[in-house]
């Protein structure tokens, strides 16, 4: 607890633990983008496999995989650092930002062409947005941090910045803290799921309109229903 402590480095443990997850992201966007370096995504669209349909397979996957990973970083986490916080909720933090990551992965794989840039600028970007934790002040507005909470580390950094100040406090951290605070431990858990479901959204849109070597890509607003797109200048056009 004394090194939980934030005079004591303790301010700098959201980092640490975000740092912790820079290969995993960095073996996932080689592995999806060396498939589509390799022409192997294109030959199973071919076959009928759908893009949404490929994006998911990782999920399904990781989130499998990540059931274990969390279990463990859960458990050496409540050994050591954390001590002071009920292992379930260190286990719901851990594996919502772990899909999290997945679905950050998969979105950024979308502007990549080759894999070995993909490997390196990936977990670049991730640390990048992990810096606004440590620059805003201590009282920003809470509406600020919801709209920086679209960043993928921020609810994350916030939770776990939480844990380790209450946590150095000598206070027990538990779901019956969930709601306590104006940025509490079950906001940064919605926030992480919201985008989950935020960058899955935007991999498939990506995945859709931008341009690439083999295929024909759609127009930047097939999502909109028949019925609208007369409405639209840019949809006269067959979509």
């Amino acid at each position: 607890s004394q090194f939980m402590a934030p005079q004591n480095g303790g301010r700098y443990m959201p980092l640490f633990t975000v740092l912790g997850y820079l290969y995993s992201l960095s073996r996932l966007l080689s592995l999806v983008v060396e498939e589509k370096e390799g022409r192997q995504r294109e030959a199973m669209l071919i076959m009928g496999l759908r893009p949404m349909a490929f994006n998911v397979s990782y999920v399904v996957v990781g989130a499998l995989m990540h059931v274990v990973t969390s279990l463990l970083i859960t458990l050496i986490t409540k050994l050591s650092f954390f001590s002071m916080a009920d292992p379930t909720l260190l286990f719901a933090l851990v594996f919502f930002f772990s899909n999290t990551i997945i679905a950050f992965g998969l979105l950024i794989s979308t502007l990549f062409s080759k894999a070995r840039v993909a490997a390196i600028v990936g977990p670049m970007l991730m640390v990048a947005f992990s810096v606004p934790f440590f620059i805003i002040p201590q009282h920003t507005d809470v509406g600020v941090l919801y709209v920086l909470s679209v960043l993928p580390c921020l609810a994350f950094s916030k939770a776990i910045g939480s844990i380790t100040t209450l946590g150095g406090g000598g206070q027990t951290v538990g779901w019956s803290m969930l709601l306590d605070g104006e940025y509490s431990l079950g906001v940064a858990l919605l926030i992480m799921f919201l985008d989950f479901v935020l960058y899955l959204a935007l991999a498939w849109y990506l995945d859709n309109v931008l341009p690439s070597e083999i295929g024909t890509k759609k127009h930047p607003l097939f999502f909109l229903p028949d019925a609208l797109r007369p409405a639209c200048l840019c949809c006269t056009k067959t979509i």
